[in-house]
């Protein structure tokens, strides 16, 4: 190697090092782009469940992607709120706890136990809209699968207690608004 093959290899070297610890640094501080960015940051993905209109509204880049009717958790098994991430997905586990089958588990918190699939049976998918979960997120069967291959490792998901606005007014009454003519 010539001199100057061997400077611009080490520049090479310098620059890629400079490149890896700029990447480190934004992902440890949560900007896109960075080594240690999400999924979620790269792609924009997130699932937001509102609790008292039983909906999960999926946007990428914040534009609506699905919106579909869920059950979260009954009376005494509340579905935590919050922010939360995809931390990983299996096809068809079974729960070790209630001994029932989860097709398409997207796993969303560290302990592994709270998460969305799809509502097992008949009887469960005709009680969506209603909270009668353990705590988990059920979806239909369509939304199910289609949720599963949509959110990847890292996405955002928030579970809200009702529904607000940008400006933080909450909506979990209807808004009504009154419209006089005359000034």
């Amino acid at each position: 190697m010539t001199p100057a093959e061997k400077e611009v290899t080490e520049e090479l070297h310098c620059i890629a090092l400079l490149e890896l610890a700029l990447g480190l640094l934004l992902g440890s501080i949560g900007l896109p782009g960075g080594a240690g960015a999400s999924e979620e940051a790269r792609t924009g993905r997130q699932a937001t469940v509102i609790i008292d209109r039983q909906v999960v509204l999926f946007t990428e880049n914040g534009r609506e992607a699905n919106l579909a009717i869920v059950s979260t958790g009954m009376q005494g098994h509340a579905t935590p709120t919050g922010e939360f991430s995809v931390r990983y997905r299996l096809r068809a586990p079974m729960s070790s706890i209630y001994m029932v089958r989860m097709p398409y588990w997207i796993c969303i918190d560290s302990s592994g136990a709270l998460g969305f699939h799809q509502a097992p049976g008949n009887r469960a998918l005709s009680m969506l809209g209603r909270p009668v979960s353990h705590g988990c997120i059920r979806l239909g069967r369509e939304t199910a699968q289609w949720a599963y291959d949509w959110l990847t490792s890292g996405s955002r998901v928030l579970i809200l207690p009702r529904a607000q606005t940008s400006s933080g007014l909450s909506l979990s009454r209807p808004v009504t608004t009154s419209l006089s003519f005359w000034a």
